[in-house]
């Protein structure tokens, strides 16, 4: 199983931990992971320390190893020509494309879709983004705790049933939750690719890996308009007690906090939420 990806070539153009993670993953099975860095600094991921811990004596830090692990890294300045005909060279040897740029950032470089495809037509394109590339906020940034904890109603749903505010969550699980499902949909459109010669387009969102993680909460809630359905949860003492989970509209029967980030979009249940999609 350690190989199964042996043949792959991944190209990554992408910075801190969502996509960049699915791309330690697809090497850890055996993918060639080609990492595209700045010159001028490299991944952002790169300034970050881990939290007490120190770096080691070579100077790696673990929070950028976690994330990029198995790789190979190439510094090249893609916003000029030269760099570009470089990375164009790469990505027609390449099977996976992989970014996490906004889209003004794609148009401008020139690795949208389409410029990607007229190097390399059945090659699978990732892109990771914040909430999704449908409706009002499409192509807005967003981070791991605001997106995937916040507005997908996470922090809220693992809060115990007397919290007055958002539990805090740890580095990144949204972001590795996304990646992982990142790596499920390459592994996907590779083997539909195998199937019909045809490439494929992966779209994998903070919001929509939250939703599905949260969509036990979310699918009883757009079930029922306006209820606010518990769960039963084992307290310390080990007897159940009712969780809130959000109500319909955005506000939870804990307080204000909790599921807020769905009242801005939503004054009906919130959409279902979807898995990552693989389309031609």
């Amino acid at each position: 199983m350690s190989e199964i990806f042996a043949g792959v070539r991944v190209v990554e153009v992408a910075g801190w931990h969502m996509v960049p993670a699915a791309g330690a993953v697809l090497a850890d099975f055996g993918a060639d992971v080609v990492k595209v860095e700045n010159p001028a600094g490299g991944d952002q991921q790169r300034q970050v320390p881990t939290p007490d811990v120190p770096e080691s004596s070579s100077g790696v830090s673990l929070t950028m190893e976690q994330s990029n692990r198995g790789k190979r890294s190439l510094a090249l300045d893609i916003s000029r020509p030269d760099g570009m005909a470089v990375l164009h060279d790469l990505v027609r040897t390449a099977d996976v494309f992989m970014t996490n740029f906004l889209p003004a950032t794609r148009r401008k470089l020139g690795i949208e879709v389409e410029d990607v495809r007229a190097l390399r037509s059945d090659i699978v394109y990732v892109r990771g983004d914040a909430v999704g590339r449908r409706g009002p906020e499409a192509g807005k940034p967003g981070f791991d705790y605001s997106v995937f904890w916040g507005r997908a109603g996470v922090a809220h749903a693992v809060a115990g049933p007397d919290a007055s505010e958002p539990v805090t969550p740890r580095p990144g699980f949204g972001d590795r939750t996304s990646s992982m499902n990142i790596a499920f949909g390459v592994a996907g459109a590779l083997f539909r690719r195998g199937r019909t010669g045809e490439g494929a387009v992966v779209d994998v969102s903070l919001l929509g890996s939250g939703m599905w993680s949260n969509s036990g909460d979310l699918m009883t809630t757009a079930s029922v308009p306006g209820a606010a359905p518990t769960i039963e949860r084992p307290t310390a003492a080990g007897s159940s007690s009712p969780c809130p989970t959000p109500r319909a509209g955005g506000e939870s029967s804990a307080g204000s906090w909790g599921g807020r980030s769905s009242s801005k979009t939503h004054d009906s249940p919130p959409p279902r939420p979807s898995p990552p999609t693989a389309r031609r």
